[in-house]
């Protein structure tokens, strides 16, 4: 009789060994990725729920250490058609921002190529030349050979004089996602502004935004997102006190009052962080363009912020899936980077070797209770354990960002 358990339980054993390896092959030899857009999916309903949980918590109110200064509707009605507004508009919201102690200024709106009315470009570029903590964004491209434009081979001459890129080894640099083309000729603007940044997004398969590179590799040089640079402002950064080790984490050393205090920011082996979204549209503070323009706003309420300027009109083309939302402003994913960075507030994915672990576990497991009870009592047994399971998985993401593999296991 004794024989007889250690036999089934042996089998079992083997058994169970042997599907895991077996699905591990699949999935990552002969079929890679076969589960990534199921657990990309998995993944989503996580943060449905989490969102839930942290709306909750807030009970309403705002994260307003971070504002949103909205092009919304009430702007265009008072405005007119955005793509004719004249850059003075801008320039006011500069001089205003600054005036109140705002402690940053980003852009989320591409100012490309120099305006027809040069006067305006003059003050704009005055203004954040004056106020010494605006950060700008660019937008990188891929060529399209067919219409002229060619990949380059080489930063535009008056880029590459401007500091804003970051040197590493060649490894590293090639880790990162790799860009054609540097879209903006607006060089006397991004001369005058502190820091510049990448506004473009790196969708998944199914044009979701689950995480961001927080840099992109153009012509062999790195350069920051909006919400890195903008960090990298807020925390004084130098070129030289970034360190990147792909797959692993992205380093600032910042200096503190007690030294040097390392930072780190989890990111995947293409140098892309997981974003942590804090909730629904408008979980940030968002003020109207219009408002601020009109100065309707108390300048106090700007005093020691961080401020970004974005768009949340659906016209405007800056709207985009993101795992709880078909349509979420871009400015705001910008806002929950940020805010991720400066509060170290991450998503952490577990290894691959993890996720082995956890599916021989779950493998053995069930094979060595299924060779002791009827059908009828084992099916229930392992439903039981693949709930417990994902429900696990649930609270981890949910209470401790932590991101198990689901689908595999």
């Amino acid at each position: 009789m004794r024989n007889n358990r250690l036999q089934r339980l042996s089998v079992g054993i083997v058994l169970g060994l042997s599907i895991a390896i077996i699905v591990i092959v699949l999935s990552e030899i002969i079929f890679p990725g076969i589960f990534e857009n199921f657990e990309a999916k998995t993944f989503d309903l996580r943060f449905q729920t989490k969102i839930k949980l942290l709306e909750e918590t807030r009970q309403g109110e705002k994260i307003d250490d971070i504002v949103i200064v909205d092009i919304d509707n009430r702007s265009l009605n008072q405005f007119g058609r955005y793509q004719q507004w004249p850059r003075d508009y801008y320039t006011e919201i500069i001089n205003y921002l600054t005036e109140s102690g705002a402690l940053i200024i980003g852009f989320d709106i591409l100012f490309m190529e120099p305006d027809i009315d040069r006067m305006a470009d003059t003050l704009l570029v005055r203004a954040t030349r004056k106020s010494g903590n605006v950060c700008h964004s660019f937008s990188f491209s891929s060529a399209e050979p067919d219409a002229f434009l060619y990949k380059m081979e080489a930063p535009p001459a008056p880029l590459d004089t401007l500091g804003f890129s970051y040197l590493a080894s060649e490894e590293i640099i090639n880790a990162f996602p790799g860009q054609d083309r540097f879209d903006g000729k607006f060089f006397e603007l991004y001369k005058a502004a502190k820091k510049i940044g990448f506004a473009n997004f790196q969708p998944d398969n199914d044009s979701v935004i689950r995480k961001i590179p927080l840099f992109m590799n153009f012509a062999g040089e790195l350069y920051p997102s909006l919400a890195m640079a903008m960090a990298l402002f807020l925390y004084n950064v130098q070129n030289s006190e970034v360190h990147i080790q792909p797959g692993e984490y992205i380093r600032l050393d910042v200096h503190t009052e007690n030294g040097v205090k390392p930072l780190y920011i989890p990111i995947d082996q293409q140098g892309q962080m997981l974003i942590n979204y804090m909730g629904s549209y408008q979980t940030f503070r968002y003020i109207s363009f219009y408002d601020v323009w009109a100065r309707r706003v108390p300048p106090e309420f700007f005093a020691g912020k961080i401020v970004l300027v974005g768009a949340s009109v659906a016209g405007l083309y800056d709207l985009r899936p993101v795992p709880f939302q078909n349509a979420f402003p871009g400015v705001e994913i910008h806002a929950n980077i940020l805010h991720n960075i400066l509060e170290q507030n991450f998503i952490t994915k577990k290894s691959s070797l993890v996720s082995w672990m956890i599916l021989a576990f779950l493998c053995l497991l069930v094979s060595s209770i299924a060779p002791f009870f009827r059908l009828r009592i084992t099916i229930p047994i392992i439903f039981l354990i693949a709930a417990g399971f994902v429900y696990l998985t649930f609270y981890l993401f949910n209470h401790q960002n932590l991101w198990v593999e689901n689908v595999r296991p």
